[in-house]
């Protein structure tokens, strides 16, 4: 079998040749993970999309909120305005996503109510009852 010779010009092709396949490099794990956390966020709103307002704005509030959030609202027995403090999110037991909450009422200062609210099985929340007290 004869080995082949690369004269100048075959030899300028060559490098040409590599050098274009260098640039042509696969993207780091850097430039990976980047593109891999917009996807992982799509697919997961894709796979459970926000739920529909349900109506009440205290649950609709505290389905989005942020810890420590809180918003005026009204009180829906007796219009009066009731400034909601969302709490943390949390697994409750039973599995699903749970969140106390905190209400004061403008018509009672200094008389705060605590309130738990779930996720229900359609991905609304709902009012849920507290087991136990809740000592301040």
């Amino acid at each position: 079998m004869q080995s082949a010779r690369l004269g100048p010009l075959g030899a300028a092709i060559l490098l040409l040749v590599l050098g274009g396949v260098s640039a042509c490099a696969p993207p780091s794990l850097r430039d990976l993970a980047r593109g891999a956390s917009g996807a992982v966020e799509a697919a997961a709103s894709a796979i459970s999309p926000a739920p529909e307002p349900s109506g009440d704005p205290l649950l609709d509030f505290l389905a989005g909120a942020e810890p420590g959030e809180a918003r005026e609202l009204n009180d829906p027995a007796t219009g009066a305005p009731l400034r909601v403090t969302a709490g943390h999110v949390y697994h409750a037991a039973s599995g699903r996503l749970c969140r106390r909450y905190t209400a004061a009422s403008a018509a009672a200062p200094g008389n705060d109510e605590e309130g738990l609210a779930c996720e229900g099985t359609k991905g609304n929340w709902v009012r849920a009852g507290l087991l136990a007290p809740v000592s301040p």
